[in-house]
């Protein structure tokens, strides 16, 4: 998943979690500036919330389908 946030600044810290469908955090974190790519292969298949928060204050909440890759090709 690639955050990508405009009109930032590589200075402003920002605070994310994902939390899953039973209202548990997943994961949590945080970084600086305007882009982060958060690695999800860890997590299950499932529905999740990301949220985003600067400076306490929540400013996106975003629905998401987490779905493993499937490979249905021919290997040679």
């Amino acid at each position: 998943m690639i955050v990508d946030i405009a009109n930032t600044d590589v200075t402003t810290a920002f605070n994310y979690a994902i939390i899953d469908s039973n209202n548990q955090a997943t994961r949590k974190g945080n970084f600086k500036g305007q882009m982060v790519q958060l690695r999800l292969s860890h997590i299950p298949d499932g529905n999740y919330q990301f949220m985003l928060y600067q400076n306490e204050t929540l400013i996106a909440d975003i629905s998401f389908e987490k779905q493993s890759a499937a490979f249905s090709g021919t290997v040679f």
